[in-house]
């Protein structure tokens, strides 16, 4: 099985091998689930080191799943950032 919990030890899921092959698709999977953003949000950890999406997951382990928030961002930035895409100014 794979068993992911939140740093918390909240269970999130446990889900058996094979059903999903690498990290990206069982962030796929979670975020199907309630109270779980969508995968760019989400970090796996196993023994504390970051999993990469492309990590394949073809033995039983436990994983530790991270809830990343969205970055603050002043109204200035954000404006500062659709004129950079407006202008395809991707340097600024």
């Amino acid at each position: 099985m794979l068993r992911v919990t939140k740093l918390s030890g909240e269970e999130v899921a446990s889900i058996a091998v094979g059903e999903v092959r690498d990290a990206r698709s069982l962030k796929q999977r979670l975020s199907q689930l309630p109270g779980v953003p969508a995968r760019f949000r989400q970090r796996l950890l196993l023994d504390g080191s970051g999993l990469e999406d492309a990590d394949e997951l073809d033995s039983p382990m436990d994983l530790k799943l991270v809830l990343l928030p969205f970055a603050d961002v002043s109204g200035r930035q954000a404006e500062d950032f659709v004129e950079a895409a407006v202008w395809d100014s991707a340097a600024e």
